[in-house]
């Protein structure tokens, strides 16, 4: 979807997820560079995890001492199940003084099926962090070592609900958009309020900072493909307290990558690659777009960039025999 001006400005230009029936897609309230899928759309009214809903058993906030307190999709190599494998994960935190059985409580992404799992036998002891495995099995002690549920965590961000065996909502989390290796999570001593955290912490405390959000991605205005002579590149302006930062040999830009501040110019083959930095931010996704100068072939074509290291890191570049190789 893109937002345009009458002058033909591209304002802002969004890439909608695969998306479940009756959820929508919008920027969170407390982190408005970041977008995140809701279990409970609310047009008209403030985004947020509460949706329409104004009733007592759907609170924004935990009302007990049983809360969602960290997840993580995409795990793919942080921290692998008894069954070695890299699946998503939710932590729950019990808060409070006492224990708390979960038996007959409920964990659902779906508003109307509260109860899409129930949790079997177990206990949450005080001031504890139990890891439930969201693998896509439907498993648990004694025939696993862990729990497991059998569906996975929404990378593009859905909501999660925990239900008391009366039907009470416990907890509602909005997970956010997740990417490789990140978790979100609560901050200790501070329910009310979701960051993401780039050393996630499953069984344990978090950690006492995260980031509030992602730096908003970047527009490159003028689309890869074919030129003759030379092209100019200017991006899209990008709002006070953002810094972009540019590659062109297709590695990933980094903090310490040229700083875009003038329209670009390329007269030869070129892998433009770009990406945002902001104090308190995620850098945000990249942005690439490559330009051929070389004449057209009558056939079409498909332009693949990667970083150099993929190829050629002498440990795992894929043109490099690596330390173990045979001679």
């Amino acid at each position: 979807i893109i937002l345009g001006s009458p002058r033909g400005e591209v304002l802002e230009s969004i890439q909608l997820p695969e998306m479940k029936r009756d959820t929508s897609y919008g920027r969170d309230t407390d982190s408005p560079a970041t977008w995140v899928v809701f279990g409970r759309p609310s047009p008209g009214q403030p985004n947020n995890s509460q949706g329409r809903a104004t009733d007592a058993t759907s609170p924004i906030h935990p009302i007990g001492d049983l809360i969602i307190s960290e997840v993580m999709a995409l795990n793919v190599k942080t921290y692998r199940s008894e069954h070695r494998e890299y699946a998503d994960w939710i932590e729950l935190h019990n808060r409070g003084e006492h224990p708390i059985e979960l038996k007959g409580y409920g964990l659902t992404d779906a508003q109307d099926e509260p109860y899409r799992f129930r949790f079997p036998d177990t206990e949450v002891a005080p001031g504890s962090y139990k890891v439930i495995w969201l693998s896509g099995r439907d498993c648990a002690p004694p025939k696993c070592k862990s729990i497991h549920v059998p569906f996975g965590l929404n990378p593009w961000g859905e909501t999660l609900t925990l239900v008391a065996p009366n039907g009470t909502y416990v907890d509602r989390y909005d997970t956010g958009h997740l990417r490789t290796g990140l978790s979100s999570g609560r901050l200790p001593g501070k329910s009310h309020a979701r960051v993401y955290f780039e050393t996630p912490t499953p069984g344990e405390e978090n950690l006492p900072q995260g980031y509030s959000g992602y730096t908003p991605q970047p527009i490159i205005e003028t689309p890869g493909g074919f030129y003759e002579g030379a092209v100019r590149v200017p991006l899209t302006k990008s709002p006070t307290g953002i810094t972009v930062r540019y590659t062109t040999d297709g590695s990933t830009p980094s903090p310490e990558s040229p700083m875009y501040s003038k329209p670009l110019r390329f007269t030869g083959n070129t892998v433009l690659k770009v990406r945002a930095f902001a104090n308190g931010l995620l850098p945000s996704e990249v942005t690439t777009q490559t330009y051929l100068f070389d004449a057209p072939s009558q056939l079409a074509t498909v332009s693949l960039s990667l970083d150099p290291e993929t190829l050629f890191h002498p440990t795992y570049g894929l043109q490099q025999k690596g330390p173990n190789a045979a001679p």
